[in-house]
C-alpha cells in the first residue's frame, strides 16, 4: 500500500510514523506547524487540507510526505472516523497515479 493509517488508541499498536496533534517525537510529522489545525478534528479537516496543499509548494516539505510512502502512519482518531491522515495518504495515492500516467477519475469508472 502507498501509506496505512493506524490509531493508537490501543497499547502495542506498531507504526512508522506518528502523524498526531501535539507530537513532541522526533520523528513526529506534525511538527511543520500543522498542531494549530488540529482543535475538533472534523472541523479543522478543511482547514489542514488548504495548509497541506499550500505546504505541498515547499519542495522540501514535498520530499518528506514522499518519504511517508509505504509507512504506517499513526494517529489517535479512531479507524472509520476522518482524520488529517487521510488528506496525506490521498495525496500519496495521487502522487503515485501521476507519476504512473494513471487518471483516478476514468480509473475509477471501470
Amino acid at each position: 500500500p502507498i501509506a496505512t493509517r493506524v490509531s493508537i488508541q490501543f497499547p502495542g499498536i506498531q507504526f512508522d510514523v506518528y502523524c498526531g496533534r501535539y507530537n513532541s517525537r522526533p520523528d513526529g510529522w506534525t511538527g511543520e506547524g500543522a498542531d494549530g489545525y488540529f482543535g475538533n478534528y472534523t472541523y479543522s479537516l478543511p482547514e489542514f487540507g488548504d495548509f497541506f496543499s499550500k505546504k505541498l509548494k515547499d519542495p522540501v516539505f514535498r520530499e518528506r510526505v514522499l518519504a511517508l510512502r509505504g509507512k504506517r502512519l499513526a494517529c489517535f482518531c479512531p479507524i472509520g472516523t476522518p482524520c488529517h491522515v487521510d488528506h496525506i495518504i490521498g495525496w500519496l495515492e495521487e502522487e503515485q497515479a501521476r507519476e504512473e500516467g494513471v487518471d483516478l477519475l476514468e480509473a475509477s469508472f471501470r
